[in-house]
């Protein structure tokens, strides 16, 4: 049987992140891993590994937890980015390999991303705005993206939202 501890104290829960400005980052602007977050009205623009990730983080062998759940992103704006090509997109959330489905406490999931505008790197390459991995209960609702010719269009599985080894997500 496989043991994971998790530091549970590291959460931070109900975290309201609103109205600020991230920019020129290299690594990731926000790493949420709080309950019940609200992350909103905040402006990303050229952060290169992704914008918000959503996840427990390993530290020094162990994870600081929990996943996050029950967290609202809405009405951000997400400009450039992801120079790196690392395919991870500007929203990233995940379930770490190591707590796949060991316990529904541990699962990412309950996640609703709303009325987001996503303004893609033009490099060639460039992954995905959103990629989601073993997750569940992800909602992604009137969110857009702008292309290189300024049309809005909608996030689409496959093409603007990727996901794997997840369950129960909806794009409106």
């Amino acid at each position: 049987m496989l043991f994971r501890s998790f530091d549970l104290s590291a959460d931070g829960a109900n975290a309201v992140i609103k109205n600020n400005i991230f920019a020129e980052n290299r690594e990731r602007g926000i790493v949420c891993k709080s309950p019940g977050a609200r992350i909103s009205g905040n402006s990303f623009t050229d952060i290169n590994v992704q914008a918000i990730a959503l996840s427990s983080i390993l530290v020094d062998g162990d994870y600081e937890g929990p996943n996050p759940t029950n967290v609202t992103i809405s009405d951000n704006s997400f400009v450039g980015g992801d120079a790196n090509n690392n395919g991870f997109g500007q929203i990233f959330i995940v379930t770490p390999e190591s707590n796949y489905a060991n316990s529904n406490f541990r699962e990412t999931s309950n996640i609703t991303i709303s009325k987001n505008i996503f303004t893609p790197a033009k490099s060639s390459g460039a992954p995905p705005p959103v990629y989601i991995y073993s997750a569940k209960n992800i909602y992604l609702d009137k969110d857009q993206v702008v292309d290189s010719s300024g049309k809005k269009t909608g996030l689409k599985r496959g093409s603007t939202v990727l996901v794997t080894n997840s369950t129960n997500v909806q794009i409106k």
